[in-house]
């Protein structure tokens, strides 16, 4: 009786469709073992992302694990399930290598091949956190909802150590390079906690809730408080039952979000991995340089012509000339537009609207807030980012697939019916179907 409630706190709640599914594990089902080893890898992975060792911008440790072990873990079937369900995904890798080629052809810089490269990869992340929860999603859920946990309590731990020893001021790095990075990787996991979780988090939860709160106010990003602002409020008002409640919850995270962006962490200077920063002497220097300058939003206006084809990832020093350094668009979007033109910002636009509309608005609310920083900072290469999109096609597919295997399941046994050779039969069929990736064969 304890392992059938169990099975089904792991189900969607309020789906009708959970009890028939989860009849076969219940009635002893097992998961092979090739399944548990690529969810570990998974779990494993999301849990070393946060120690980086190389540079910002190079592949980290846990980026070269999974990049060797993915084509191990994730099925043939299920990279040619996503390959074909999310054309618009294919097309713009396509496209970016198609772009990058051509400017690489025309100017020699082999930048624009390493950039390809990581778009390449990010399409390898995609395939395998999607291969590896169609699986067994409830399963996945719960380890990988616990590698978060303990991630984000060691990240919280590091972050502390460092604010009490006096190893940071103002702007906390955390195991990363920079605060930015801390932020944007305490935005994707906590979204992703939430999204796995379906909203309905433990009593236990919220330590992990208030450690990501917590590890977002140590890297001092006003843009990762503005996205922290925003999931919180988004998780509030859909955890919330009643409309009174969800108003107050709401209203009370806004008005603490204010006090935060008002504190001396937030303030004129900063530190960071390479030293100390004149942050506010940025903003305040309107004269010499404004922040739109500094963020490079200027160059979609200078060179505008750039943003009908795109100018491609690479051989910056197109862009900046009579400038004393060369710095990329500060902004995911922004990257997307001026670098792929036109067709590369639509068909990225069009590949989130087809993510979106396969999940509930209750969930798929979750990748707003990721999206929400990329305005203001490059998060395209940040791999993490690319995983929640992976688990969000995956459980898109799974509610997709959801009537289709209630049409399927054999019909519930009463207490006072046999268990005869067609209703195992049955039960059997169900079993085998359910453990496979959706839509798909057996392995």
């Amino acid at each position: 009786m304890t392992g059938n409630r169990r099975h089904a706190d792991a189900l969607p709640h309020g789906d009708p469709f959970a009890l028939p599914a989860a009849l076969p594990a219940a009635l002893g089902g097992s998961v092979s073992r090739a399944t548990v080893a690529a969810i570990w890898i998974i779990a494993i992975y999301l849990f070393a992302k946060m120690f980086y060792v190389a540079k910002s911008g190079m592949a980290q440790p846990a980026d070269a694990m999974l990049c060797v072990l993915a084509f191990f873990i994730v099925p043939p079937r299920s990279m040619l399930a996503l390959l074909k369900g999310e054309l618009a995904l294919v097309a713009l890798v396509v496209w970016i290598a198609l772009v990058n080629l051509t400017w690489f052809m025309i100017t020699n810089d082999a930048s624009f091949l390493t950039s390809t490269l990581y778009y390449l990869f990010n399409l390898l992340i995609v395939i395998a956190f999607f291969g590896v929860r169609s699986r067994n999603p409830a399963l996945f859920d719960r380890i990988v909802c616990n590698a978060i946990v303990a991630a984000v309590l060691v990240e919280t731990a590091v972050v502390l150590y460092q604010r009490l020893s006096g190893m940071s001021a103002l702007r906390t790095i955390g195991t990363f390079r920079n605060p930015n990075q801390l932020a944007y990787w305490g935005i994707i996991m906590l979204s992703m906690f939430v999204m796995l979780r379906r909203n309905k988090l433990r009593r236990s939860d919220l330590l992990v809730m208030a450690a990501g709160i917590f590890c977002q106010y140590a890297s001092a990003s006003r843009a990762g408080l503005i996205a922290l602002l925003a999931l919180l409020v988004v998780w509030l008002y859909f955890a919330l039952g009643t409309g009174r409640k969800r108003v107050i919850a709401c209203l009370g995270v806004v008005a603490v979000g204010t006090l935060l962006a008002l504190s001396p962490a937030m303030d004129s200077s900063a530190v960071s991995g390479a030293g100390q920063t004149a942050v506010g002497a940025r903003l305040t220097e309107e004269s010499e340089t404004s922040q739109f300058d500094e963020r490079q939003y200027n160059r979609i206006i200078d060179y505008y012509q750039y943003t009908i084809f795109g100018a491609g990832e690479g051989y910056l020093a197109r862009f900046n000339v009579g400038r004393e350094f060369t710095l990329e668009i500060h902004s995911s979007l922004g990257t997307m537009l001026f670098s792929y033109g036109v067709p590369g910002f639509g068909l990225f636009m069009l590949f989130l609207f087809n993510v979106y509309r396969r999940l509930p608005l209750s969930l798929s609310i979750y990748l707003m807030p990721s999206l929400l920083y990329g305005v203001t900072h490059q998060g395209l290469r940040f791999t993490l980012f690319w995983g929640l999109i992976g688990v969000a096609i995956a459980m898109g597919r799974e509610y997709q697939q959801a009537p289709k295997r209630a049409a399927s399941a054999p019909p519930l046994r009463r207490p006072h019916e046999e268990r005869g050779p067609d209703y195992l039969r049955a039960l059997a069929g169900a079993s085998s179907r359910r453990d496979r990736p959706a839509g798909h064969g057996a392995e």
